[in-house]
């Protein structure tokens, strides 16, 4: 009888420890992905994006990064830093959840980058 209840026990901690390394690893899965998805928009503004004279992402940029992220999980927000001669520097926000259910944490997390776009031609300089 003794060993049964020893097996028992020893079974259901098991299945505690494997549930949280389920969780643990499901989480660090997501994390990663929004990792990769902050460089990829980050590096996606760079490429196709254009600073407006106002100082303003072009609604074409704003428009292919907002379907990129898909909608409701991740959003994107961006300001004017400053500019030189040649180029305008923003700050970008994506703001995404990082969750885990055996602990129930619920975090929205915000990733800050800075990209650096071209002036628009103003003018045919």
């Amino acid at each position: 009888m003794k060993s049964i209840l020893e097996t028992s026990l020893y079974l259901v901690v098991m299945v505690i420890i494997t549930l949280i390394s389920i969780d643990f690893i499901t989480m660090n899965i997501s994390v990663s992905k929004a990792n990769e998805k902050e460089q990829y928009i980050q590096h996606m503004i760079e490429i196709y994006g254009k600073s407006e004279e106002n100082h303003q992402l072009d609604n074409e940029t704003i428009d292919k990064v907002k379907s990129e992220l898909g909608g409701k999980d991740t959003l994107f927000d961006y300001e004017y830093i400053d500019s030189t001669e040649t180029h305008d520097y923003y700050k970008i926000y994506l703001k995404y959840g990082i969750q885990s259910n055996v602990f129930k944490i619920r975090k929205l997390h915000t990733f800050y980058g800075i990209v650096r776009l071209d002036k628009a031609d103003i003018g045919g300089i």
